[in-house]
């Protein structure tokens, strides 16, 4: 039986700086960027999927988040329609069944619920400030000179 802690995993350790200072061992790249949209999105939802790619920093997304990127956008678009319907309904709408009291829009009840889902979902992969605060990216090696790369290489 295991006692202890379960060991980090080690990209984890690597984003956020390796804070145990103890040699990591070798792990193979994976490719960066969450790939391409699956196909059973709509083309609201594909806008907001793109969007989403688009700006996250880059480093932070990999092909397994494209799963949670996908129930972001099809989220964030009934989020977006159910903040259309209150305003154009109103927050409170009248109940004519209980005599014309006022009642809270159940558009609203929804939208509260999508947009706690939606949090959620944005912390899963890190598009969140919060979220972020923990993880440091490796910096882009765009600005990198050849001989600045070979040191790199030589480093591991």
């Amino acid at each position: 039986m295991p006692r202890g802690r379960r060991p980090t995993p080690v990209r984890l350790k690597l984003l956020m700086g390796n804070p145990g200072m103890r040699p990591l061992p070798y792990i193979a790249p994976v490719p960066a960027g969450p790939g391409s949209a699956p196909i059973h999105l709509t083309k609201a939802q594909l806008a907001v999927y793109s969007e989403l790619v688009a700006r996250a920093p880059p480093g932070l997304l990999q092909p397994t988040d494209v799963w949670v990127l996908s129930l972001i956008a099809q989220n964030e678009v009934i989020a977006r329609k159910l903040a259309n319907r209150i305003e154009r309904v109103g927050l409170m709408q009248t109940d004519r069944s209980h005599g014309g009291m006022e009642r809270q829009s159940a558009a609203l009840k929804g939208y509260r619920a999508q947009v706690a889902l939606l949090l959620r979902l944005y912390e899963s992969v890190g598009l969140t400030p919060a979220a972020r605060s923990g993880i440091h990216l490796p910096p882009s090696d765009t600005h990198l000179t050849d001989e600045d790369r070979r040191f790199q290489s030589l480093l591991g």
